[in-house]
């Protein structure tokens, strides 16, 4: 968030959350996890919890420090139930995760919404996620100094838009 109040870069989109002040936020909508393999991945549709902690994962880390071991819900659900996931590769960009996966034996937990537009295009296949993870909502946050920026509320919109359930 110091990005944003340091003026260093306009909008971040992400999960909504308490903020300060100086910050402006919008909902954008609910999303849940999904986990994919590429389509000959040997993992079965339902894989058993243990199974698929045994998987070597793909991480998405994007303030990861190198040599840094990422943790997150994920992990810290696992731990609860006394597993632990083999972390093979992490990538700092979400959107790079999908073609690593596409040629790999890897398996990516991210944002549904990130992976849906892949399935098709990178033979990509969904398989259940034996963990519940709690979804989340979705947002946008500004500098409140940007806020009646003619610009910025222009972009603000657009990303609305690109959000909309589609038909709306």
């Amino acid at each position: 968030m110091g990005a944003l109040q340091r003026g260093e870069i306009d909008l971040k989109l992400g999960r909504s959350y308490a903020l300060p002040k100086a910050l402006e936020s919008e909902d954008l909508g609910d999303d849940a996890f999904a986990c994919v393999v590429r389509r000959g991945h040997p993992a079965r549709a339902r894989p058993t919890l243990r199974a698929w902690a045994g998987f070597d994962h793909l991480v998405i880390a994007p303030t990861a420090a190198p040599g840094q071991e990422p943790s997150g819900a994920i992990d810290a659900a696992l731990a609860e139930r006394g597993l632990r996931r083999r972390v093979a590769m992490t990538v700092p960009h979400f959107l790079v995760a999908p073609f690593v996966v596409a040629r790999s034996d890897l398996v990516l937990t991210a944002p549904a919404r990130l992976v849906a537009p892949f399935l098709r295009s990178l033979a990509l296949r969904r398989i259940a996620l034996p963990l519940p993870l709690a979804g989340y909502r979705l947002g946008q946050v500004w500098a409140a100094r940007s806020g009646r920026d003619p610009g910025h509320r222009w972009l603000r919109a657009t990303i609305v838009t690109c959000f909309a359930p589609r038909g709306t």
